[in-house]
């Protein structure tokens, strides 16, 4: 029986722009944004990594793929909105919304978020493990 691995990789991008470093290029009025950004991303990572599952229906194809969702998050830390912006194929796509749908709020050490942010987080699919 094939293994399957789900890799998740992310990419920042916060209402200061993209870096693959974001301390690299804050200042000190957005360190809080960055590093709840930071958390933002580990929290998603790890919810992703535990409920998305490689779609049963192209299993039998072998397939590496690559999906980009994005994830929007209000001050509050509640997620509003998660879109793929770089899909692969609906089976794929709906993989990483599904996983989505039960997480609603994020936490940054009991304080309330500083702004709105939008991650993209690429999502990479692959049976080889």
């Amino acid at each position: 029986m094939k293994s399957i691995l789900i890799i998740c990789t992310f990419i920042l991008a916060a209402n200061f722009g993209f870096s693959q470093n974001a301390k690299t290029v804050a200042n000190k009025n957005n360190n809080q944004t960055v590093e709840q950004s930071q958390l933002a991303v580990k929290q998603i990572r790890n919810h992703l990594m535990k409920n998305v599952e490689y779609p049963a229906n192209m299993l039998e194809y072998d397939i590496e793929a690559s999906v980009v969702i994005e994830v929007s998050i209000t001050k509050n830390g509640e997620i509003e909105t998660s879109k793929i912006v770089e899909g692969y194929s609906d089976s794929f796509d709906k993989a990483v919304l599904k996983a989505m749908e039960n997480l609603r709020t994020l936490k940054y050490k009991g304080k309330e978020y500083k702004g709105a942010t939008k991650l993209h987080i690429p999502v990479l699919f692959s049976t080889k493990g």
